[in-house]
């Protein structure tokens, strides 16, 4: 429409489509009165951060955090790996709640996996980690059920190579866990 460029730091090409319905939003605010300038906008996109959405926080190896706990979010994150990291298979730390649909969620990221961890949530709601681990194996993947969050954290840090990635995904409650135990808050 005329205006731009912008730039977000937010990965993932579904970020691009956030980006572009809060410019439509910015948009329809003008017409109804609203003054929000131009650089306001560029800068406001710029500094854009959305911690635990496909937020990279550590290189050698590659540390990628998600709170993707639906069906519709998982698809996008499997999405969005499969572009960043084309071929290359990955090490999932995981946790999910049982009410959510788990099979549909594993199974976005299933084809991506060279192993999960996984781990029990911090929430009356949560599956068991044992269980997810039994439910993924079931469907052929390698998975190690951990008793806690940091030793989750742990194995899967220590099984991965500085070229290889690991992706926390599955639960906020989760995500939150693993944030602090990696000193991100």
């Amino acid at each position: 429409r005329g205006k731009g460029p912008y730039s977000i730091p937010l990965l993932g090409e579904h970020q691009l489509y956030n980006a572009a319905t809060a410019l439509e939003t910015l948009r329809v605010l003008s017409q109804k009165g609203w003054e929000i300038s131009e650089e306001a906008v560029a800068e406001g996109l710029s500094k854009t951060v959305w911690p635990a959405r496909l937020e990279l926080v550590r290189r050698s190896p590659d540390v990628i955090l998600d709170g993707g706990h639906n069906p519709q979010c998982m698809e996008a994150l499997g999405r969005a790996l499969r572009e960043l990291y084309p071929g290359k298979k990955l090490i999932f730390l995981t946790g999910v709640l049982a009410d959510k649909d788990y099979p549909t969620m594993m199974g976005e990221i299933l084809p991506l996996a060279r192993e999960f961890y996984t781990i029990t949530p911090d929430s009356d709601r949560a599956m068991s980690a044992v269980e997810l681990a039994a439910y993924l194996e079931g469907l052929g993947a390698k998975a190690f059920p951990c008793g806690t969050t940091r030793d989750g954290v742990d194995r899967a840090l220590a099984a991965a190579g500085p070229e290889d990635v690991v992706c926390a995904c599955g639960s906020l409650y989760m995500i939150g866990e693993v944030r602090h135990l990696l000193g991100l808050c």
